[in-house]
């Protein structure tokens, strides 16, 4: 992975961000460019931030030489930062995407019971070529006492493939000595299922148009809880993290639950 980012200032209080990434698996190639332009008012009390991202993938198969599948996407989000007073900050963002090509993956096939039969046959995953998604966040951020920070966020989001999910986030911070901080994030999330969503599908000589084996894309929920701290270091910034995890797949009979542990570490240089 090579990510490349530049960020330049162009006026006071106003900024512009170009940045590229590139990606390469075996089976899996990844392009994305991004361009974000960032302005500061009312006495930087507000804060307006505009991105725009191209997507362009490439699927390719391990066992199959002919197949190649692209897809190519973009997206544009918008944010909105307001100090509502000296100890509150609330954030808004809207976050429009389309992509379209090659959505499945050449790994995963659906299943159809042949009638009366007690055979089967594997076809591969169909769906939509277009997929247009829309987001809305909101996330207020509060000082409590000179220690404590404490945050909620809510998110929806749609689509055209009548995929619909929320997600609700609670977190808390404490300043400790040496300019570190110690927290804890709960996270928990819940969505329908795409329309054409099928734990088995119809049984017959042939299966549905559109099919897919992905579990993601059903009736799903998760629960996140998270102890995260942070420790500041000259110019660094170390911030490492464990947690645990539990995904709930409700219309999977083959793997309805799993259960994980997280851990994340990562350092940030300042110059």
């Amino acid at each position: 992975v090579i990510v490349v980012g530049v960020t330049t200032w162009p006026r006071d209080r106003a900024a512009l961000r170009l940045g590229a990434l590139v990606s390469h698996e075996h089976d899996y190639d990844v392009v994305r460019g991004d361009a974000t332009a960032t302005v500061e008012l009312a006495e930087r009390n507000t804060t307006l931030a505009l991105r725009g991202q191209l997507e362009l993938d490439r699927a390719t198969a391990v066992g199959d030489p002919m197949f190649v599948g692209a897809r190519r996407g973009g997206g544009l989000l918008l944010t909105a930062t307001q100090l509502i007073d000296r100890r509150t900050i609330a954030d808004l963002a809207i976050d429009g995407r389309l992509a379209d090509g090659w959505h499945g993956s050449p790994y995963r096939t659906v299943i159809v019971h042949a009638i009366d039969q007690p055979t089967f046959t594997r076809w591969p995953e169909a769906t939509p070529a277009v997929r247009r998604a829309l987001a809305a966040a909101v996330r207020v951020r509060r000082a409590i006492g000179e220690r404590w920070v404490g945050a909620a966020s809510a998110r929806g989001y749609l689509d055209d493939w009548d995929l619909h999910s929320a997600t609700a986030t609670v977190e808390a911070r404490r300043a400790l000595a040496g300019d570190a901080r110690l927290g804890v994030v709960a996270r928990g999330y819940l969505q329908d299922g795409a329309s054409f969503w099928r734990r088995r599908q119809p049984d017959g000589a042939a299966p549905p148009p559109l099919r897919t084996a992905d579990r993601t894309l059903g009736p799903m929920a998760s629960a996140q809880l998270e102890l995260v701290g942070e420790r500041r270091l000259g110019a660094a910034r170390l911030v490492a993290a464990v947690g645990g995890l539990g995904l709930w797949y409700l219309d999977a009979a083959a793997q309805s639950r799993r259960l994980a542990v997280t851990t994340t570490l990562s350092v940030t240089w300042a110059r």
